[in-house]
This record gives structure tokens, C-alpha cells and sequence, in this order.
């Protein structure tokens, strides 16, 4: 099954404000199939809205959940921005941290989901935003499939703290696979945005998968981060081997391996009190585009 978008997003003044709005799909492969509906409906109302709204618009980010059967593609990550989101489930797909929309139906709901997730973006970003990140990143690819490192520098501009003197916002930065080739039996065979993992460290505050507490006296912020794919994945797999200890069940451990033709940075700034997402950003690192040719 496919879906794509009869058009495309063309930016003006009038629909626009240089807010980028992130949509965040929550999932599970396993999740329905195509006859009962389930994940199928929600991943295809995605491919038709990645392929609608460009990157400099829209960032998109799928996470994969451990239920209703765990899932290789299921990592720390994942459970705890649905845990921070209020315990969603593999149904939804969430505008700019707070707006709920539909992620799961029949393959032939998707035109249906799309049109209204489609109208909820398209209101996001209409939103006048005070933050401005930017972005250097650089593939290091190594010898082995699915090895090497990406390294990089996020910046953040707009205000630190909020009227009585407080941190307001939490930066995060996403390593994620535009496309992830794992057949479960939702339907889905190629998972778009895949979220692999957590960037920034995390802090005291926030936990390892939270992002950091922007907190700066001159409202501005410069952080460096580094990725190394091995240890990505080996985090992964540990994770998963934790849900089969405590009673998941099994799961095969296809498609841990992160392709580095498909990587790209995915960051948001996040309100610490109401969870809204104020700026987000997409962005391939150098390299990625060579290798990818390379390997055509």
C-alpha cells in the first residue's frame, strides 16, 4: 500500500510565519492489519504529509511503541516522549506537542486522516514564533555497514526565561532514519522518520531522554553532540532485551542497524509548562547526500 499527496506546500507570506511545525506519529507494526485497520491508516496519511510539506515547514518523527507486541524498532526514546505526552498509545499523531489527531485506521481512512492532520499543520503554522535554531552536522561514515559517527553543533536563539525569572523551554535534538524497511503485520513494510535516539544527553531535570533546560542569561544557547551509529544500536537492543526480560514477548531483531544514507536531524524547542512545541527544525547532515550517491 501507498498514499501520496496530489500537491504540493508552496510557502508565502500569507501562510507562513518561519514557524516549523513538528508532527509527531506514534506507532507499533504490529499494530491492526490491513483488514481491521490499525497503524496502516495513520502510516499512510504520513507519506502523503512528508510528501506535501518540505523539510524548511514541517518536521515529522515517528516513534515506535511496545504494544500490543513489542516492536524492534521500539527504544527508550520513543516510551518516554509518549510517557511525557500523557501515556499515549500507537493511535496518534500529535501537532506541535499538544494537538491530537488520528494515527491509525483501514488503508482506506488515510486520505480522510491525512485531509485533517493536513488542516491542523496548516493552522500550526500560522503561529508567530520568538526561536531560531540552527544546525552544522557532518556525517563520519566508517567501514562496516551500519557504523560511523555524526557529529555537530545545534544553536538556540529567543528568550531564556519567562517572566518571573524561570527556564522556559527544553531544547531536543533527534537522530532519526527518513526510511526504515521492517515488514511487521500492520501492513506497513517501509516506516518513514523513524526516531533512533536522543542527542543532547539530557539532564538532571528532564531525565537522559528529555532534551536540556535552556537556560541562559544572554538568550542564547550553543551545544555540540556526537552520535555514534554502533552505539546507537547497541543501546537500542538493550533496551529491547529489557522489555523481553520483563514480559513483552519476542521479537525478531530485524532493522536495528541505522542505514547512514537515510539520517537526519530532527530538533524542537519544547515549553516546559504546557508541552507546546515552539520552533522545530529538519536537517541532513553533510555527507549523508554524498554517501547515498556513492552508493546508488
Amino acid at each position: 500500500r501507498n498514499f501520496g499527496a496530489a500537491t504540493s506546500f508552496e510557502e508565502t507570506v500569507d501562510n507562513t510565519t518561519g514557524k516549523v511545525v513538528l508532527v509527531e506519529f506514534f506507532t507499533n507494526a504490529f499494530y491492526g492489519d490491513e483488514t481491521r485497520g490499525g497503524a496502516i491508516g495513520g502510516a499512510l496519511s504520513q507519506e502523503g504529509l512528508i510528501q506535501h510539506f518540505p523539510d524548511e515547514n514541517v518536521a515529522f518523527l515517528s516513534y515506535h511503541l511496545a504494544q500490543p507486541a513489542l516492536d524492534p524498532l521500539t527504544n527508550e526514546l520513543a516510551m518516554a516522549r509518549a510517557a511525557t505526552l500523557g501515556g499515549l498509545g500507537p493511535n496518534v499523531q500529535v501537532i506541535d506537542g499538544v494537538g491530537m489527531q488520528p494515527g491509525a485506521g483501514k488503508w482506506r481512512d488515510a486520505e480522510t486522516i491525512y485531509s485533517r492532520v493536513k488542516k491542523a499543520i496548516t493552522k500550526s503554522l500560522l503561529r508567530e514564533t520568538e526561536f531560531v535554531l540552527d544546525v552544522e552536522a557532518r556525517l563520519e561514515p566508517a567501514m562496516g555497514p551500519g557504523s560511523g559517527r555524526v557529529t555537530g553543533t545545534i544553536t538556540l536563539d529567543g528568550p531564556s526565561l519567562d517572566e518571573d525569572g524561570d527556564p522556559q523551554v527544553a531544547l531536543q535534538v533527534v537522530l532519526a532514519e527518513r526510511k526504515v524497511l521492517y515488514p511487521g503485520k500492520s501492513g506497513v513494510v517501509i516506516h518513514r522518520m523513524v526516531a533512533r535516539a536522543e542527542l543532547t544527553g539530557g539532564c538532571e531535570e528532564l531525565g537522559p531522554q528529555g532534551g536540556v533546560i535552556f537556560d541562559s542569561d544572554d538568550d542564547f544557547l550553543e551545544l555540540d553532540f556526537q552520535a555514534d551509529l554502533d552505539s546507537i544500536r547497541l543501546a537500542n537492543e538493550a533496551t529491547l532485551e529489557e522489555l523481553i526480560d520483563g514480559g513483552a514477548g519476542p521479537v525478531r531483531r530485524l532493522s536495528m542497524e541505522l542505514d547512514p544514507t537515510q539520517l537526519v536531524l530532527v530538533a524542537f524547542v519544547r515549553d516546559l509548562a504546557t508541552g507546546q512545541v515552539h520552533q522545530a527544525l529538519v536537517f541532513e547532515p553533510d555527507g549523508v547526500a554524498e554517501l547515498r550517491e556513492e552508493q546508488r
